[in-house]
């Protein structure tokens, strides 16, 4: 019997290859095995190599276990695993668990349709000519069939009783023995005159918005309010797919935050060529519908640009709101243990929504980790969540960019180790020892031989204590 196809999963972007469909746009015929795929083969999202990829473990069907769906009343299994939320994290979940307990009643409650689909690709669809139905990859109602899940789709939570153990919503209360919280994070908000006006994207719907809105808007002028990680994307794919963009940031520089500043200028120059005007130091005043249509965005440098379209991307702000109402936790996300669980046994939290000894940790490699160890405990382990350093991929293709910056608590210096036409390798060091790096263009294939050295140094370093 020929073996099954797999599904490997990017764990810096979240792209998935399936070796069932393959990648003929980039070398890899549809059959194509993760074994034969050249070790130098590059992530098409985010330009890793396959070393930074880790095989999907699908549950497999088990004769005379209950398949429950949407339509079922599994949802009253007082024994049941409640996870909120239908994004990556949780699936991510609901996957992990499944491949380890076949049997167990497992009910997703999502406001959506719980469509599959990956959130970084939000931001670089429109140049690879993905429209809404291209990005899900699969339904809902598919997913949970083939895990043997309860999905409540389109069902709002009001709030939850921790004290008698339900999850309240609209229609009914749905009893749990644990409670998973996979509900990420929103937008934050421009608070100024007018700023309800910006768009945001952080979610399918918001994409298959923008995407309905620039089609009656051909060659349309967008300014984009941000040069953070999502706003620099959201630029490139914009000005690739044929968009004026006006990229605006109160920095001086583009992703000033995490980038070396030697970096962020060939970003800037590599974003210039692409058709993107970056504007520094323009912190935004207010926003006004112009005379004629479009918008007109207002700088406190006395700068006024007009757009057709304004998006918003400042961020993201953990959405810890049904968590506060039940008495959990929170501080600038939902509080978690090194086991993920939040104040009250039995409830646990991933994603872009929790806080650990004090950080956030969204990104996707942080949300596979963090869903593995759930699932684990949830299945009777005794796993803890061991933070991995955080590694950012900026999938600009004007030049991609892969970053891992110091923590906090180090401090170090950015130097050059490697540059030419075709990309930048810088390190920072603190001494002898490597606490960070930042990659472009090709020089990302070399991540994963400089995370094994980071991982090298810091398991010498345990040893030494």
């Amino acid at each position: 019997m020929p073996e099954a196809w797999r599904r490997y999963v990017c764990v810096v972007c979240g792209y998935v290859y399936d070796e069932e469909k393959g990648d003929p746009e980039h070398g890899l015929a549809p059959g194509t095995r993760y074994e034969a795929i050249p070790d130098d083969w590059a992530c098409p999202d985010c330009g890793v190599t396959k070393a930074e990829f880790t095989l999907i473990r699908e549950a497999q069907p088990v004769a005379g276990a209950a398949r429950p769906t949407s339509s079922t009343v599994a949802s009253l299994d007082p024994r049941a695993v409640v996870i909120l939320g239908a994004g990556m994290a949780g699936w991510a979940v609901a996957e992990r668990l499944r491949a380890l307990d076949s049997r167990r009643s497992i009910i997703m409650i999502t406001r959506d349709a719980g469509d599959v689909y990956h959130k970084p690709q939000l931001s670089n669809a429109f140049a690879r000519k993905q429209g809404h139905s291209d990005l899900i990859h699969t339904s809902g109602a598919e997913k949970a069939q083939a895990l043997g899940i309860t999905l409540m789709a389109h069902t709002r939570v009001l709030a939850l009783d921790l004290e008698r153990r339900r999850v309240i919503t609209a229609s009914k209360g749905v009893p749990f023995a644990d409670l998973v919280l996979a509900t990420g994070a929103r937008p934050l908000p421009l608070p100024v005159p007018g700023g309800e006006l910006a768009l945001a994207v952080n979610h399918l719907m918001d994409h298959r918005i923008l995407r309905e809105r620039l089609a009656e808007l051909p060659g349309a002028t967008v300014a984009v309010i941000g040069a953070g990680l999502v706003g620099c994307e959201l630029a490139n794919d914009l000005a690739l797919s044929g968009h004026a963009v006006e990229l605006l940031e109160r920095e001086s520089r583009p992703l000033a935050q995490i980038m070396p500043a030697e970096m962020t200028g060939q970003l800037e120059a590599s974003l210039s060529a692409r058709g993107v005007r970056f504007h520094g130091n323009a912190s935004v005043t207010n926003i006004e519908v112009a005379e004629g249509g479009g918008f007109q965005v207002h700088c406190m440098s006395g700068e006024t640009i007009r757009a057709d379209l304004v998006i918003r991307a400042l961020g993201l702000a953990p959405d810890t709101s049904l968590a506060r109402g039940a008495g959990l936790a929170t501080g600038r996300g939902i509080r978690v243990d090194e086991r993920l669980l939040t104040s009250v046994p039995g409830v646990y939290a991933l994603g872009d929504g929790i806080e650990l000894d004090g950080r956030l940790r969204p990104y996707v490699r942080p949300l596979l980790e963090q869903a593995a160890v759930i699932a684990a405990r949830l299945a009777g382990d005794d796993a803890r969540y061991r933070p991995s350093r955080d590694q950012v991929n900026v999938k600009t293709t004007s030049l991609p960019l892969l970053v891992v910056p110091p923590t906090g608590s180090e401090t170090g210096v950015w130097l050059v180790v490697r540059r030419d036409e075709a990309g930048w390798e810088m390190h920072c060091r603190d001494g002898e020892a490597l606490i960070g790096y930042a990659l472009s263009g090709d020089k990302i294939a070399h991540a994963a031989v400089l995370n094994a050295l980071m991982k090298d140094q810091a398991t010498a370093k345990a040893s030494a204590a």
